[in-house]
């Protein structure tokens, strides 16, 4: 084995699993060093969970001692076993990602119902204005199918990605998008806002992509209130009344702000030639939360 393409991470004395998911998401061969003998069984649930079932366990126990063992299984199988107390497991990819995590993933890569994605060229828009670093940590609320999320997970490889929605249809659409593109350390939330971003530690970005109806405002301030000092949120809307709620809301902030419209329009055959499709104008509405 490639020893220098290993990426290492310890799960001994420790509950967060987000070292494991970063690893997992961007490295084909990821070593732990485990907490006992059932270490690796939390990994093999922490996979399964995830969905990411192109991994297979090699599990290094009592090494240097007589009685020493090199044991592969696959993720299903790990749970039937028992093991050392000293062990060490090393994660090794045996498939690659159904579609490589990348920044400007075709929409038709994504599982989306009914055309309700951020297409591509409005997600670059906002990606840039987000302004992402890689130990961010971010929300994308009203995450739809998942695919500002899982792009910003490119950028933040080494902080954490919440995607944030209240349909259930939805959240199962971007549980598969993270499988398929292998973004494991993107955690989908399913519930309704703001109740249900009590729990989620203060982000330095926020992407507001939807559920802007009803209680709109209130989720606005929800989101402005736990924005860490300097942080930056960038909202999406097709209506003129959210696009009122936003500009009012940093304005009263005292926030630096700016707005875009984005119209795209798409090449198309027709008769032998080509035509322009022009897709649904959106607002980018970029705050900037003063330090």
């Amino acid at each position: 084995l490639p020893w220098e393409r290993v990426k290492t991470v310890s799960l001994h004395g420790r509950r967060d699993i987000w070292p494991l998911l970063r690893a997992i998401s961007f490295h084909d061969l990821v070593g732990v060093y485990t907490g006992g003998e059932d270490g690796p069984k939390v990994i093999a649930r922490v996979l399964k969970s995830k969905g990411a079932n192109s991994f297979q366990l090699i599990v290094f126990e009592n090494l240097g001692y007589r009685d020493q063992r090199i044991r592969e299984f696959s993720i299903d199988e790990v749970e039937e076993q028992s093991f050392h107390p000293l062990n060490f497991v090393l994660l090794k990819r045996i498939r690659l990602p159904i579609v490589p995590l990348r920044l400007g993933i075709d929409d038709e890569k994504y599982i989306h119902k009914a055309g309700l994605i951020t297409k591509r060229e409005v997600r670059a828009v906002a990606l840039s204005r987000l302004d992402v670093f890689d130990t961010n940590t971010v929300w994308d609320l009203g995450a739809g199918c998942g695919s500002v999320a899982i792009e910003v997970a490119y950028l933040a490889r080494e902080g954490m990605v919440f995607a944030v929605e209240r349909q259930k249809s939805r959240s199962m659409m971007i549980r598969k998008n993270i499988e398929r593109t292998g973004a494991f350390h993107v955690e989908v939330i399913h519930g309704f806002m703001p109740e249900c971003l009590e729990s989620l530690p203060d982000p330095d970005r926020v992407f507001v992509g939807g559920g802007l109806s009803g209680n709109s405002a209130t989720v606005l301030e929800e989101a402005a209130r736990r924005l860490k000092p300097g942080g930056r949120m960038v909202v999406h809307t097709v209506l003129m009344s959210s696009l009122e709620k936003c500009l009012s809301l940093f304005q009263r902030l005292g926030w630096q702000h700016d707005m875009v419209q984005v119209q795209i329009s798409r090449s198309a055959a027709l008769l032998g030639s080509v035509r322009l499709d022009a897709l649904n104008p959106v607002f980018v509405i970029a705050g900037h939360k003063p330090i």
